[in-house]
């Protein structure tokens, strides 16, 4: 009887223990709450990362349903110069900043949580959508020309969706240029596969000017309505030898995208694309989107009408029933 009882101890005691162990296991899943100011995120909730920041999905401390997205950056004077200059755009199309709160050497971003990237989608999208956050995406640039801002990093990865709205991001590279245009010397910076040729081709140091960003929207329309980069690598990049699309071109598509990806002094200015008939442009609803259309509206319709037949059903019932 004793050996049972001492048995029977040593099971309860091996099972308080597994289940301790098990709960502790739970709480590091579900990773470290975070309170930064009046914002909150989960460690675990990692949207992405970069060389120097990681992005997390976060939440309003009183308010859950107020999503955010906190962005975590070790702080330097570039940082907080990118916080100021995003601070100052005013556009529908370019990502808010809520707050920001710096503890010792880290920066704490908050910011307006997006759905995904244009690199994760715009394979799907329709060539009338293409066109249609395209031209979005030139609003969001409009507000940069109003306050003579260069991005210097424009790429698919650097523009968001939310709910069917373009969201440029990432303005760590950004910088203002003078009032006369004539562009402003820095270190080389940006993204090899978008970046102009003849960034590419300078020494540690270049001429910026905001034809540097124009040369990076030829590239983001190519990807965007032929849903290919327009250049097979980095040499044909160099070379500007651009890959075949004659056999689905659009004349004005290409009319845009020939006036950005040309020699520096041929180039558009950002002036001169936002003044280009593409900002206004629409194209034929092809049978792909019709079919998508109608699918839409027959879905629609069946709705109401099955809605409409239930109304009718139940108040001639109780018609009937008194």
């Amino acid at each position: 009887m004793q050996k049972k009882r001492e048995k029977f101890r040593i099971e309860t005691r091996r099972n308080d223990l597994e289940r301790c162990f098990k709960q502790k296991r739970e709480i590091l899943d579900q990773g470290a709450i975070i309170t930064i100011g009046e914002y909150c995120y989960n460690s675990d909730n990692l949207l992405g990362k970069g060389s120097y920041c990681q992005v997390y999905a976060g939440w309003k401390c009183q308010n859950r349903n107020k999503k955010v997205a906190i962005r975590v950056m070790i702080g330097n004077e570039r940082v907080s110069s990118e916080i100021e200059l995003q601070k100052s755009l005013k556009s529908k199309n370019i990502a808010k900043i809520y707050d920001d709160v710096k503890i010792d050497d880290k920066h704490y971003i908050i910011m307006e949580l997006c759905d995904e990237s244009l690199s994760k989608r715009y394979q799907e999208f329709s060539r009338n959508e293409a066109i249609q956050y395209f031209q979005q995406i030139l609003n969001g640039l409009e507000e940069l020309q109003k306050h003579k801002i260069i991005h210097r990093d424009l790429k698919l990865d650097n523009i968001l969706l939310k709910k069917r709205q373009i969201k440029i991001i990432d303005f760590g590279f950004a910088k203002s240029i003078s009032d006369n245009g004539l562009g402003t010397e820095s270190v080389k910076c940006g993204t090899p596969e978008t970046m102009a040729p003849e960034v590419h081709k300078s020494n540690k140091r270049t001429i910026y000017s905001d034809k540097q960003d124009v040369w990076a929207l030829g590239i983001i329309l190519h990807q965007l309505f032929y849903k290919i980069h327009p250049f097979e690598s980095l040499e044909c990049l160099l070379e500007n030898k651009r890959r075949d699309t004659r056999e689905e071109e659009d004349e004005v598509v290409n009319d845009f995208i020939n006036k950005c990806l040309t020699e520096e002094d041929k180039r558009m200015t950002i002036k001169e694309a936002l003044q280009h008939r593409i900002r206004k442009y629409q194209i034929a609803i092809d049978s792909d989107d019709q079919k998508t259309l109608f699918g839409q509206i027959k879905d629609c319709v069946q709705s109401k009408l099955e809605s409409l037949t239930h109304y009718w059903y139940e108040t001639v019932r109780g018609y009937l029933i008194k």
